[in-house]
Order: C-alpha cells, then sequence, then structure tokens
C-alpha cells in the first residue's frame, strides 16, 4: 500500500472508531510524555490562532477554575507579582510627559471607557494597547493619546512589547 492509500485508511479508521482512537492516543500520550509535549508544542507554534481560540473559549466556559488558578499563581509568586505591577505603574509614570494638560488626560481616560464599553457590549475583551511599548527594546514610547489604540486582548498579546513597524 502507497503511503497516501495508508494515510487514509488510517483517517478513515480513526473517524470511525473515536472512542478507540481517544483511547490510543491517551495512553501514547502517557507512554511518551516527552514526545507528546514536543508535538504539542510543534502544533501550537505552527497554529497560534487556534490556541488563542481555544484558550479563549476554555477561559470563557471555566472562569472560576481560571480566576482559582489565578490567585495560586499570585500566591505562590506574591513577591514577582508585586514587583512586576509597580515596576509598570513606574514606567507608565516616568513616561507620562510632565507637560500634558488636563484635557489630555481627558482624552488618555476615553480610551479605557472605549475599551470597557467595547468589551461590554461584545462579549470580548478589548484593551488600550500603546503602538509604541513603554518599554520597547529599540524604541520607546510615550504615555500620550496618540500613542494609544484600543484593540482586542488577544492581539495585544500577540503584538507582545515589540515595535510594530518591526
Amino acid at each position: 500500500i502507497c503511503t497516501d492509500c495508508r494515510l487514509e485508511i488510517v483517517r478513515r479508521f480513526r473517524a470511525a472508531n473515536p472512542d478507540r482512537t481517544r483511547e490510543y492516543d491517551r495512553r501514547w500520550r502517557a507512554a511518551n510524555p516527552d514526545a507528546a509535549r514536543e508535538k504539542a508544542r510543534r502544533w501550537a507554534a505552527a497554529h497560534p490562532d487556534a490556541v488563542s481560540e481555544m484558550y479563549r473559549r476554555w477561559a470563557i466556559e471555566n472562569p472560576a477554575v481560571k480566576r482559582a488558578a489565578r490567585r495560586r499563581h499570585y500566591a505562590a509568586h506574591k513577591a514577582q507579582s508585586l514587583a512586576n505591577c509597580r515596576g509598570r505603574k513606574a514606567a507608565k509614570l516616568n513616561r507620562t510627559p510632565h507637560w500634558l494638560r488636563p484635557a489630555d488626560f481627558k482624552a488618555i481616560e476615553a480610551f479605557y471607557v472605549e475599551a470597557e464599553r467595547l468589551s461590554n457590549a461584545t462579549g470580548v475583551k478589548y484593551v488600550v494597547e500603546h503602538y509604541y511599548p513603554l518599554q520597547g527594546k529599540t524604541v520607546s514610547g510615550l504615555h500620550v493619546p496618540q500613542n494609544l489604540r484600543v484593540i482586542p486582548a488577544a492581539q495585544n498579546a500577540r503584538k507582545g512589547n515589540r515595535h510594530p513597524e518591526v
């Protein structure tokens, strides 16, 4: 049997016998944890949008589990969590120019209000993103209205702390 024919036979068998396939896969993963982890890592790297969508769906379906995991992580890494939070606040303050007018602060606040409104209206989390990151490796932006935009949180996570034009 040629390779393509063999793959087609396996595909049909797996489709016709989902329970046996699931059990076989479970046993294979238990017997080959390193290979299973590597296979999952490669698949996730090749399908970032699918992983993001799967995680989003899981988080929506399991908010209590996600909240409990976040609390456990915070309790286990409290000092690190506080340091990260304080560092981010300090970086934001250091990158907020002293010459901003009250109208600029109102404009900045409007971005956060819009992000919350969109999140509530669509059910998708929106965040205020700095187009040029506050702590970029090559360039750092300022916390000013011209550097802000409202985008979905998943898109912001994909961008990370990178310069947008690189």
